[in-house]
């Protein structure tokens, strides 16, 4: 499974800069890894919001079987009577307690599954309209979905692509020195793909959100979010 054969399924710091959230870098050690994220976020508009969600159980069997968790959301068109920062925290917990809350099945099975109810759940209304990508790290394997017009790209050895789209899964091992972005669809529509390369060709993932801000902030859809991730080989 190395990333030239990246499986593609048919199912599917925190400081204020502006208006954009730069997360605090956050390192987390794994068995063979060391993984370190920023994150950036849009500002929440009355019809629309983003957050990025990250978790690195400390329970040994959710540990061993799950792994950790990296999601991007978005909402749009929102017309629903709660606050929409309600809504999403909603989504956030939903996602969560569908990945984490069965360790039965496998965990590429269960992100998926996971991904899927939320999905399905939200389209069971029309209040709004949802983005949402989200990752599994589980020793050194990686799984992702994505579903409507989130991505996930990776920088190996300097050769920039992107390998999910849409909505799709995909799952391939780590190697020393990768670099992820995974976003939403409104991400995508604001950064270039000049841009998008050049901050994933930056020394970190703090550096990599400075060059991505300028593109996110002060824009009127606040549904732009997205997460970077560095691997490296722990010593």
């Amino acid at each position: 499974m190395a990333f030239e054969n990246f499986c593609l399924d048919s199912f599917s710091f925190c400081r204020v800069c502006f208006l954009v959230v730069l997360d605090d870098s956050l390192n987390y050690l794994m068995d063979k890894f060391l993984l370190h994220c920023a994150k950036i976020v849009g500002t929440p508009k009355g019809t629309s919001a983003s957050w990025v969600h990250t978790f690195f159980p400390k329970e040994a069997e959710k540990l061993q079987k799950r792994g950790h968790l990296l999601a991007v959301i978005g909402l749009t068109e929102f017309t629903g009577a709660s606050e929409i920062a309600a809504v999403g925290k909603e989504i956030i917990s939903r996602l969560h307690e569908e990945y984490y809350g069965v360790l039965e099945t496998s965990a590429f099975h269960q992100l998926q599954t996971s991904v899927g109810k939320v999905s399905q759940e939200t389209k069971e209304g029309t209040e709004f309209k949802l983005d949402i990508g989200a990752v599994g790290i589980l020793q050194n394997v990686l799984y992702a979905v994505v579903d409507d017009g989130g991505k996930l790209i990776i920088n190996r050895q300097g050769e920039v692509k992107t390998i999910l789209a849409e909505n799709n899964t995909l799952s391939g091992y780590l190697q020393d020195g990768d670099v992820f972005l995974l976003g939403t669809g409104e991400f995508f529509r604001l950064v270039s793909k000049e841009i998008l390369k050049s901050a994933l060709s930056a020394p970190t993932p703090e550096e990599a959100v400075e060059i991505l801000a300028p593109s996110v902030h002060g824009q009127q859809d606040g549904a732009a979010a997205a997460i970077i991730f560095q691997v490296l080989a722990s010593k």
